[in-house]
């Protein structure tokens, strides 16, 4: 039996699960709203049931600003702050993996993203198929022949499923988070898929999983 890890992007799935339940908010007796933490148990609980991965761990950002901030103050300028009944839950999601067990992996001055990749890769070196668990499409640029990814409506997403949508449809879709921004002479615009073959045409991209 192979052995499978899953990462999961534990502020998308949180954000994801928060808003899911925004307007008929899940609130305990004291008015504390745990949407958040009981959508992302749900995700926790459906994987170890129905996928039954042999390797599992959460990867989440800290509040240390990255090197992206210090060297583009604007990086994400355009992204609303967290609403503070979210972030209010990111202690519970602490001790919620610590008490099942789970790996929680952050390091200030990296995001979560940063992080799935770089395990993604040192997984897969060491002969792991790794599945992310995450809605967020940036992640199209890790998939290979280890790497899939799961997103929350249930699809998986693996490389040939992403190569069949090579076209202008895929290129043109604005892949990834829109408040990712690519400052260029023209000024601040998006960064598509196709604008990334274009300038990296000579790198394979299995060279990055």
């Amino acid at each position: 039996m192979s052995k499978t890890l899953f990462l999961l992007d534990g502020m998308a799935l949180l954000y994801r699960a928060h808003f899911a339940f925004i307007s008929n908010p899940i609130r305990t007796s004291k008015g504390v709203n745990t949407s958040a933490v009981y959508g992302f148990l749900n995700v926790l609980l459906d994987l170890k049931e129905n996928r039954k991965p042999t390797h599992l761990a959460v990867a989440l950002d800290t509040s240390t600003p990255t090197d992206r901030h210090k060297i583009y103050p604007a990086y994400k300028a355009q992204r609303e702050a967290m609403p503070e009944e979210l972030a209010s839950a990111i202690p519970n999601i602490h001790r919620l993996c610590e008490a099942m067990d789970i790996p929680l992996l952050t390091m200030d001055g990296y995001e979560a993203d940063d992080i799935i990749g770089t395990i993604a890769r040192r997984s897969v070196e060491a002969g792991l198929h790794v599945t992310i668990v995450s809605p967020d499409k940036d992640f199209f640029q890790l998939l290979g022949p280890r790497v899939r990814q799961l997103r929350p409506n249930g699809k998986n997403y693996d490389a040939a499923k992403e190569a069949a949508r090579d076209g202008e449809d895929a290129a043109s879709d604005g892949f990834g988070d829109p408040t990712h921004r690519n400052v260029t002479g023209k000024g601040l615009v998006p960064f598509t898929e196709r604008d990334f073959r274009a300038e990296f045409s000579d790198l394979d991209p299995a060279q990055f999983v």
